[in-house]
């Protein structure tokens, strides 16, 4: 960028200037919290904008990362708050804007940059410098795709504030439904792993890449076309090496579950593996389900745990009393 670290913390500043007013802003201040409250979508906005960001890549300073996940989120808080007041939605903004376009064999819902722009000037919310720019794009970008942004990343953060209308349900249930989710076909044990898994990729705060240590590879399957996977025997083992341990039933399920091509047996799919567990981040009711079979399942190990422990007291008592009448 050839700023120095003042220049560039001044631009910040600067962009966080938002013409709101005293009457608004009581409801803008609630609609800047409801995010920052929401550990998933900031923690997530905050991940792909510092993977895919040029700026935090040309800029160092750990002050500097933290001001742009800052300018983020007031910046989707404010989007929010201006659609809000002035009953505005998805559909009247985006809707017209939206297109499909085939990835990973997938119809996959896209808008232009500009059209983006264009959405939020129904708001009033132009004359954006190229900082406020990045900070929209960066959350919703797509790999290789430069000039597109993904509706359903839109979507599910607009989804954060409680907006939401028929048009971008659907949009987002046509999605998950050909990404072949069927969370429904894991059994107790499986769900309960993958509840695990999404919580402590969510806790690690880390790209995908990151948390699986640089393992995904790009590959051109005859059905799919070109896509990014990972070999599920890396994909168990860095699980496993990280504590959460699968039986053969379960990592049969969870391939079938992530994998994209059925000549691609033993692959897993990144962008699959990302949209469940931004799905189980987002659906309050998927995570609650999982997580109910989690605690069920450690109950059960406990109680068989405890059995394991008495039987065990009771061999060394008798032992004991064995080895004493062996003395006497």
């Amino acid at each position: 960028m050839g700023e120095n670290n003042k220049e560039f913390a001044n631009k910040i500043e600067n962009a966080h200037s938002f013409s709101v007013s005293e009457k608004n802003k009581k409801e803008y201040l609630n609609a800047r919290s409801q995010l920052k409250s929401s550990s998933s979508v900031s923690k997530n906005i905050a991940k792909i904008f510092s993977k895919n960001s040029k700026i935090i890549q040309n800029e160092k300073s750990e002050r500097s990362i933290e001001s742009l996940e800052n300018l983020t989120q007031e910046l989707f808080s404010e989007l929010a708050f201006k659609i809000k007041s002035n009953n505005s939605s998805f559909s009247i903004l985006f809707l017209p804007f939206c297109k499909k376009i085939k990835i990973e064999n997938i119809d996959t819902p896209y808008i232009l940059k500009s059209d983006f722009i264009k959405g939020l000037a129904k708001l009033n919310l132009s004359n954006l410098t190229d900082l406020q720019k990045s900070c929209y794009f960066n959350p919703l970008s797509f790999e290789d795709r430069d000039d597109f942004l993904s509706v359903i990343d839109l979507i599910q953060i607009l989804l954060e504030f409680e907006i939401s209308d028929n048009d971008s349900q659907k949009i987002l249930n046509d999605y998950l439904k050909e990404m072949c989710f069927d969370f429904n076909a894991l059994d107790k044990e499986s769900f309960a792993f993958f509840y695990l898994l999404s919580e402590m990729f969510q806790k690690s705060d880390s790209s995908l890449n990151i948390f699986f240590e640089n393992k995904f590879q790009r590959v051109n399957d005859t059905l799919v076309g070109n896509l990014v996977i990972i070999n599920s025997k890396d994909f168990f083992k860095i699980i496993a090496d990280k504590g959460i341990i699968s039986d053969n039933s379960t990592q049969n399920q969870i391939k079938e579950l992530l994998r994209i091509s059925p000549n691609l047996e033993d692959q897993i799919s990144k962008r699959k593996l990302e949209y469940a567990f931004k799905e189980f981040a987002t659906n309050v009711e998927l995570n609650k389900k999982a997580k109910d079979f989690y605690e069920e399942i450690i109950k059960k190990e406990d109680y068989i745990d405890e059995i394991d422990d008495n039987l065990l007291k009771q061999s060394e008592s008798k032992e004991n009393m064995n080895n004493e009448v062996l003395i006497k």
